[in-house]
C-alpha cells in the first residue's frame, strides 16, 4: 500500500485493510512509512485504528531516519 515514492497515506492503508478484510485475512503485516500525521482525534486516524482492530493478528513495523553506521 505504497506510492511510487515508497510512502503511504492513511487512506491508502485503510483501502488495503478493507481489501484484506474482504478476503477474510486473519493476519496482516504492516511495514510502514506514513506521510500523514497520526492524530488520534482525527477521523481518518480513527478509521485506520478501527480497520486494524478487525484482524486477530497484526504485525507492524516502522522505520526511521537513523544513522546507517
Amino acid at each position: 500500500a505504497f506510492d511510487h515514492h515508497g510512502m503511504s497515506r492513511k487512506s491508502t492503508l485503510i483501502a488495503a485493510l478493507k481489501k484484506a478484510a474482504s478476503l477474510s485475512a486473519d493476519i496482516v503485516n504492516l511495514s510502514l512509512k506514513i506521510a500523514d500525521r497520526i492524530d488520534t482525534d482525527d477521523i481518518s486516524s480513527q478509521a485506520l485504528e478501527h480497520m486494524v482492530s478487525l484482524f486477530p493478528y497484526v504485525v507492524a513495523a516502522s522505520g526511521n531516519q537513523g544513522d546507517p553506521n
